[in-house]
């Protein structure tokens, strides 16, 4: 086991490199050696948050598929702010293991103790684990995601957490309470031992060293956790379209031809950039994709754009009505990302913007009929945004989001984002920390 553990620790490694570098052919083989060392399926879809994920990697080298401390996943600004622009050939080499929505890889030929642990759980607690890991129960008032811990672990804590990992899995150890589990703590609020907050998917630690217990009721919650949302029913829905869409993963004869992908792609880009799509070179892919846009099914064309000038495109457009879904913009290989240093933001700048994203959509939509508008961004200090990017929202009177992300210092936009979503769920799940401004 430890000798996998290295191989682990090692994998990762090479993971967050790759993501630095923006290789994500080699990500894509360094993740299934790592699914594969641990007795995990390949998801050929990640989560439509884990796009944000990416892009936050590509800032902070956060650790994204470790098992344990500081890993982190957001879901709460997604709708209100879209802070990735990554490709869908990045999507599609990018895959993980499933279950890394909770931080915690579920192990091969774990023992039956552990088995009869999980399923022994009662509805109750399955649901009150499904509601703790229920992105719509956070808030993230301050830039935190996924489940994090107050305070750094020792070197003799990460020893024997190791260890105790182990043992939980191999062994059956597990500890005779359970982590105590708030919706919110109170600012001044003492803790004495290890408390799960709801709010910002945190767990608050005693200044003093953990005990072997405290330790255990952890990664118990943990383990916990990942089973209940791998067992879930909309886990479930996505498997069962994942085999369906593997035992026919070729366009139908309803869908669009390559041909008629590529035309419609082209159309959309040429209307949000203003360019010669003719002259690129172009590549068309299927593939799963990430959303149901037509009639609930998975599948959608990715077509990518490469210029003469060091930038690339790729537009990816809905398997049937050739809808468009997403467009991002490149740099070489690297993605055009949003964040920065705090620049200066004010009306005279994010009116125009707003305009220029509506006439955009109009191009693309002619009969469109857009029903509210918004523009955000992330808080700074007064007449700062604190990333370099505006976030322009569209609402349709059909029901979709086409959510334009702004680069402030470059003077253009890095990618359009399509998703069902309505003005009511995105004003009332905007955190604290981004100001949303309606326009219209």
């Amino acid at each position: 086991m430890n000798g996998n553990n290295a191989l682990v620790t090692e994998l990762n490694k090479k993971i967050d490199q790759y993501l630095e570098t923006g290789e994500y052919e080699k990500i894509e083989e360094a993740s299934r050696e790592l699914c594969q060392l641990q007795g995990l399926d390949m998801a050929d879809k990640m989560p439509d948050d884990f796009l944000f994920q990416i892009k936050k990697k590509e800032k902070s080298n956060m650790d994204i598929m470790k098992r344990k401390r500081n890993k982190k996943e957001n879901d709460t600004e997604e709708k209100c702010a879209h802070t990735f622009s990554i490709s869908k050939a990045g999507l599609a080499a990018c895959v993980f293991c499933a279950v890394v929505l909770v931080s915690v890889p579920v192990v091969a030929g774990v023992n039956s103790a552990w088995t009869k642990r999980m399923e022994q759980m009662n509805k109750k607690e399955q649901q009150k684990l499904l509601d703790v890991n229920d992105n719509r129960n956070m808030t993230k008032e301050h830039d935190t995601e996924a489940l994090t811990f107050s305070r750094e672990f020792s070197e003799e804590e990460k020893r024997r957490f190791d260890e105790l990992w182990v043992k939980y899995e191999e062994e059956g150890l597990f500890p005779e309470g359970e982590l105590q589990i708030v919706d919110k703590l109170e600012g001044d609020e003492e803790i004495s031992s290890p408390v799960h907050e709801t709010w910002n998917r945190e767990i608050f630690l005693p200044a003093s060293e953990l005990t072997d217990e405290e330790m255990l009721q952890i990664i118990d919650f943990q383990h916990k956790s990942a089973y209940v949302v791998d067992n879930s029913d909309e886990a479930k829905k996505y498997r069962a379209a994942q085999k369906e869409f593997d035992e026919n993963p070729n366009p139908g004869e309803n869908d669009l031809s390559k041909e008629e992908a590529v035309a419609k792609a082209s159309a959309y880009l040429e209307a949000m950039y203003d360019v010669d799509a003719d002259a690129m070179d172009k590549s068309a892919e299927f593939g799963m994709g990430h959303s149901t846009m037509d009639n609930d099914q998975y599948g959608e064309w990715d077509v990518e754009f490469k210029g003469s000038d060091g930038w690339s495109y790729v537009v990816v457009v809905a398997r049937q009505t050739g809808r468009v879904a997403m467009i991002d913009l490149h740099k070489g290989d690297a993605f055009e990302v949003s964040f920065g240093d705090p620049a200066p933001i004010n009306e005279k700048i994010y009116t125009p913007v707003y305009e220029k994203a509506k006439g955009i959509l109009n191009s693309m939509y002619p009969d469109i009929e857009i029903t509210n508008g918004t523009v955000g961004y992330v808080k700074g200090e007064d007449g700062y945004t604190d990333n370099r990017f505006l976030q322009i929202n569209l609402f349709t009177k059909d029901g979709y989001l086409y959510a334009f992300q702004y680069l402030l210092d470059d003077e253009d936009f890095s990618y359009l984002m399509v998703s069902e979503d309505s003005y009511d769920a995105v004003v009332n799940d905007c955190p604290e920390s981004f100001n949303l401004i309606t326009i219209e």
